[in-house]
């Protein structure tokens, strides 16, 4: 893309050869877009990231690309980015997912995971894709079309305004760990007072989700505390390069 150039900038262009350039008042410098990745490299660097890294990406990809990539992948690899990734972002990806690449990875899916995520598709749709991907096995199929209405209700009743109480009243029919995935992707003021309302009638199970979310909240400052470690390194690399280029 064009980036337009304020006078007297001086900018340092990459290549073989790195070359400090002055530019005119005006100019305008055209930019090389980046080469195309396949799906077989782009399934092997999803790997070289690792899940967490992998799945906050997935929303910045092209679904399709991404979904032949994770079809590329060990099951239990892409079951594990597809997990970590935001449920809107993933149910993108799994729509372009066909039965015999998608079955292996939601076999080691996580009922919480693939719940939330197939709540953000249509339910129709969603009944569809869960038949086409688990033709083979009708009984997994039943589990995870109610499985995936139970998410739906549960998505549903956090983002509805109802009072706080109706609220805990669904959390409290899942597992403490489902229970924090649901909070950690619902409006943080409804999760808030439903978690608060959820400590004053169940301190136990409150306090596992409450566990569960650390572990969630540590897994992400971890993983963007390493992303910024990276910008400091790549900026001070530049530097040294802008020092010895001048």
């Amino acid at each position: 893309q064009g980036v337009s150039v304020q006078p007297g900038t001086g900018m340092v262009v990459p290549g073989q050869m790195h070359k400090r350039l002055k530019l005119l008042p005006g100019s305008v410098i055209l930019l090389r877009p980046p080469p195309l990745v396949g799906m077989k490299e782009l399934a092997q660097r999803l790997e070289d990231v690792g899940p967490e890294a992998a799945g906050m990406a997935l929303g910045q990809m092209d679904p399709h690309l991404t979904a032949g990539a994770l079809a590329l992948m060990q099951p239990e690899a892409a079951a594990a980015v597809f997990s970590m990734a935001r449920p809107a972002a993933a149910a993108k990806v799994l729509e372009q997912m066909k039965g015999d690449d998608a079955a292996p990875m939601l076999s080691h899916t996580n009922d919480a995971a693939l719940g939330l995520v197939l709540s953000h598709i249509e339910p129709e749709v969603a009944t569809e894709k869960l038949q086409d991907f688990f033709s083979r096995d009708p009984r997994l199929c039943m589990q995870s079309i109610e499985n995936s209405e139970t998410w739906r209700r549960a998505v549903q009743t956090m983002a509805k305004d109802t009072p706080a109480c109706d609220k805990v009243a669904m959390l409290r029919t899942l597992q403490p760990h489902q229970a924090a995935r649901l909070l950690a992707q619902s409006d943080s003021t409804a999760a808030a007072f439903s978690f608060m309302r959820l400590a004053a009638r169940d301190d136990k199970f409150a306090g596992q989700a409450m566990a569960e979310l650390g572990k969630m909240s540590d897994r992400i400052v971890h993983l963007v505390s390493r992303n910024m470690e990276q910008d400091l390194h790549r900026t001070f690399l530049l530097q040294q390069v802008a020092c010895q280029v001048s």
